[in-house]
C-alpha cells in the first residue's frame, strides 16, 4: 500500500512539475513524523502531506489563467480527522469545495472558473493525502 501510495505521489508531482514553467515550492517539515509539500505554480496546485494527528488551515495564491478545472484527490491509510479544500475565483466566489472525512483511493472532479485562492484544512489528520488542481 505504501509503495502505490509513494508511486502516485511521484506520478502527481512530475506531473505537475512537468507541466509547469515557473513554480513556487514551499516545503514544510512539520515534525519527523509529519511532511507535507505544497507546490504553486502556472495552472496548477498540489499537495502531498503524510501526517498524525496534524492541525493545518492556510491559504494560497494560486496562479491561474484556464477556467477549466480537474481536482484529483487521494486520501490513503486515513485513520482519523477531516480534509476541507476550498477554491475561490475572482471576488471570493466558491467555485469548489470537497470534505473528506474517510479514506478515498482517488477521485477526479471537474469545475469551472479561474481560481485566485486555495484553502486547505486538516483537523487531527492522520494519513496520507495527495491532491492535484490542474486547469486545461
Amino acid at each position: 500500500m505504501k509503495s502505490l501510495f509513494k508511486a502516485f505521489l511521484i506520478i502527481v508531482f512530475s506531473v505537475s512539475l512537468l507541466s509547469c514553467s515557473e513554480d513556487e515550492t514551499s516545503v514544510t517539515n512539520i515534525e519527523d513524523k509529519d511532511n507535507m509539500a505544497v507546490n504553486i505554480g502556472n495552472d496548477s496546485y498540489s499537495v502531498a502531506a503524510t501526517t498524525s494527528d496534524y492541525n493545518y488551515n492556510d491559504s494560497s495564491a494560486v496562479f491561474f489563467s484556464k477556467n477549466n478545472i480537474t481536482a484529483s484527490i487521494s486520501v490513503v491509510g486515513m485513520k482519523q480527522g477531516k480534509v476541507t479544500l476550498t477554491v475561490l475565483g475572482p471576488n471570493r466566489i466558491v467555485l469548489y469545495t470537497k470534505t473528506i472525512g474517510s479514506q478515498i483511493s482517488a477521485t477526479n472532479e471537474n469545475f469551472s472558473g479561474v481560481p485566485s485562492k486555495v484553502f486547505l484544512k486538516l483537523e487531527n489528520f492522520t494519513g496520507q493525502l495527495a491532491i492535484n488542481l490542474k486547469g486545461q
